[in-house]
């Protein structure tokens, strides 16, 4: 009979839809594989902290560049996605003020087809990343085919992220100023419970609920209660963002069509790049969180500072 395929560290096997973990260490004493429930503080303001975790995700990216096209990917899809609706929706002339059920249909069509998109892609590209992360070199193909096996949880989950924030979408557009700081903090909240669905979705093979179930109750268990996101990877990306437009500014000095191309090509790299880089984070942050230890040059301290309780945030001064 032929062997399952292991990883190279023999912890994990591929059962030909997720990675299992081997049933002998399924549940390792102790903690030699994984970080403790409390690691050690993370050293280093927010930025010092945010500069190691793009390090160490560039570090993965630059060894493995197949995890950067899938955010390519995405984004061609989206585009190839929303041009043809985007004529549906001038044709029918959806735009105008009077139209406005249709637009919400056409809108809700949207929503449903770019989440799948996104989604998918994302799927992929932590599958990838938790395959690198585990010693593996996945390829795009790879990375395709391990999201494809669980296309039907991720067009369910899809449905529940657009739902969701189409309702957030006609909250803030409808209800004023009420709705505009509603529709923030049930986004913020959303985003925040649902942060590992995807990489519990692909890696433990569950249903969409239960992925969403199963990231809140990682999050409480590693984390606690009240949690609000640090978002300490963000403030380089952030830094590069701003170095684009300040770029793109000289060049449009000398001549607007070329700064405009500047600034045009300069976001798309740092989007497809954000999002592989926020991508290999996530895993990396959701192997730490499920004590499946830390992998390429991440630092436990740096992956707990990932999300903090607002309990523990004081008022200056």
């Amino acid at each position: 009979m032929t062997q399952p395929p292991l990883s190279p560290d023999g912890r994990w096997w591929w059962d030909g839809h997720a990675w299992q973990p081997v049933p002998d260490i399924a549940h390792p004493a102790a903690s030699t594989s994984g970080p403790a429930p409390f690691a050690a503080a993370p050293t280093g303001g927010r930025w010092e902290r945010g500069l190691r975790l793009a390090r160490a995700s560039w570090d993965i990216l630059r060894s493995n560049p197949a995890l950067g096209v899938l955010p390519v990917l995405s984004f061609a899809g989206l585009v190839l996605y929303l041009l043809p609706l985007l004529g549906i929706a001038v044709g029918m002339g959806a735009f105008d003020v009077s139209q406005r059920p249709l637009a919400y249909v056409l809108l809700a069509w949207y929503y449903l087809g770019a989440s799948f998109i996104g989604i998918f892609f994302n799927a992929a590209l932590i599958a990838g990343a938790m395959a690198h992360l585990r010693g593996e070199r996945p390829s795009v193909a790879d990375c395709l085919r391990m999201a494809a096996a669980h296309a039907g949880q991720i067009l369910v989950y899809s449905l529940i992220s657009a739902t969701v924030g189409l309702a957030l979408r006609v909250i803030r557009e409808e209800f004023g100023i009420v709705g505009k700081i509603v529709a923030a903090v049930v986004g913020v909240a959303w985003g925040i419970a649902t942060a590992f669905a995807v990489p519990v979705l692909v890696m433990e093979d569950r249903s969409a609920v239960d992925s969403i179930r199963r990231s809140m109750r990682i999050l409480r268990e590693r984390w606690g209660e009240s949690l609000v996101g640090t978002g300490a990877i963000t403030l380089p990306l952030l830094a590069v963002t701003l170095g684009v437009a300040m770029t793109s500014g000289v060049f449009f000095a000398v001549s607007p069509i070329l700064g405009g191309v500047v600034l045009g090509a300069g976001l798309a790299a740092v989007m497809v790049l954000g999002s592989a880089l926020t991508g290999i984070f996530r895993a990396a942050v959701y192997a730490y969180a499920t004590d499946q230890g830390t992998f390429g040059g991440f630092d436990p301290g740096d992956l707990t500072s990932a999300y903090t309780t607002r309990k523990r945030r004081r008022l200056a001064g």
